[in-house]
């Protein structure tokens, strides 16, 4: 006996509870479950442990009740200190709990059409947004790229673009949409301008910016098109730009929230295409799961089918 256990109980506790399968590696399975979560006022404010407990206790009471499973959100290191100060000392009970960090699409797709509504641009970043396209693109069928430099956004939780990947997928896409009965042309949207500007610098011409381009990024036999850079608009600007006028979507920072939502709230009926995560691992593909983050309608792209 352990602490009031058997050791083959201890052995046997659910961490983490099995799920249905065979399912493929790389795909998680479908979770419908329903869940619970409330604001833990006792682990953010470091009260007792016997308050934490009453609290983490009520909280698996009532999702018992109700026929949900109990999570813990991530945030303001609270499941931290849920861990700390809770599971390190009594596991069967820790593993009663999930983890969530509320980043997933499925707490409100239902209400996707009025979330669009909602979240709708000022008419002046439309404008702008507009402005951005020169008068010779604007019936041009528009494939959408969006970076991120690491350099700028200095979050360590989702890994910036590859520009190997980035430009080979975007050519990968002209090709495929060729045959639309109009001419292709690429928007680059980002944090970062001269980076997007080395990675397309001949779809752009030559710039006063760079001494030296970085020649082995551009494939040898790259489709013809133009590139037209946002030139680091505002990120308010580049939702005007995604919704307004993108007929295609590529996310090649596939865990970068900003850019999850540009995908989201682009222009209706447009395709959607993203890295494969498993292709460029971060802290936050760690600690996600795939079917959650990633609507079903969205395209997967691997580097090694391009």
């Amino acid at each position: 006996m352990l602490n009031g256990f058997k050791i083959q109980d201890l052995k046997n506790a659910p961490f983490p509870p099995e799920l249905p399968g065979p399912f493929p590696m790389d795909f998680p399975p479908p979770d419908t479950r329903k869940t619970l979560q409330i604001q833990l006022f006792t682990v953010k404010n470091g009260r007792s442990l016997g308050q934490i407990l009453f609290e983490l206790t009520s909280l698996f009471g009532i999702a018992q009740q109700l026929g949900r499973v109990p999570k813990i959100q991530r945030v303001s290191g609270v499941w931290d200190t849920v861990v700390r100060e809770v599971s390190q000392y009594f596991p069967v009970f820790g593993a009663k709990f999930e983890i969530s960090d509320l980043e997933s699409f499925k707490y409100f797709n239902d209400y996707q059409s009025e979330i669009r509504l909602a979240l709708t641009p000022p008419p002046e970043s439309a404008i702008r947004a507009e402005l951005l396209i020169p008068e010779e693109f604007k019936n041009d069928f528009l494939i959408c790229v969006h970076t991120k430099n690491s350099k700028i956004d200095a979050s360590i939780l989702s890994k910036p673009s590859d520009p190997v990947f980035t430009r080979a997928a975007t050519d990968f896409l002209v090709r495929k949409y060729n045959d639309t009965g109009k001419r292709v042309t690429v928007a680059v949207l980002g944090n970062d301008p001269l980076w997007a500007q080395d990675v397309f610098h001949d779809k752009i011409g030559k710039s006063n910016y760079f001494n030296k381009f970085n020649e082995s990024i551009s494939p040898e036999n790259s489709p013809d098109y133009t590139v037209l850079l946002t030139l680091g608009l505002s990120e308010i600007d580049d939702v005007a730009f995604s919704r307004n006028f993108c007929d295609i979507f590529l996310l090649t920072a596939p865990t970068s929230s900003f850019g999850w939502w540009l995908a989201y709230l682009t222009k209706e009926n447009s395709e959607v295409y993203y890295r494969d995560p498993n292709e460029a691992p971060d802290q936050f593909f760690a600690e996600m799961r795939q079917t959650d983050f990633y609507p079903n309608s969205w395209n997967k792209l691997k580097i090694s089918f391009l």
